[in-house]
């Protein structure tokens, strides 16, 4: 299965075969307050998590495909303020 492709200076970009199917943006949470959502994906559903995270939940609700970038970010920037939202 190919791989999404991206980098710090690149938007994630969400594979063809999953364009049609809803993307949530979400955060992680921290230490404590993890989000319970993320525990139980929407069926047949593509989350991308803190910018960085790319998952894709088939039919029953099982995470199909993962991805992440995991490069360093110069100092003082975030994933989120470093690059855009993706386009499907």
């Amino acid at each position: 299965m190919p791989a999404a492709g991206y980098g710090p200076d690149e938007p994630v970009r969400v594979l063809e075969q999953y364009a049609d199917l809803p993307l949530h943006n979400e955060d992680s949470g921290r230490a404590g307050p993890w989000y319970d959502h993320l525990m139980a994906p929407e069926p047949s559903s593509v989350y991308l998590v803190d910018d960085r995270y790319l998952y894709a939940a088939d039919a029953a609700g099982r995470v199909s495909h993962a991805e992440g970038w995991l490069g360093w970010l110069p100092t003082g920037q975030s994933p989120s303020t470093h690059r855009p939202r993706p386009t499907t």
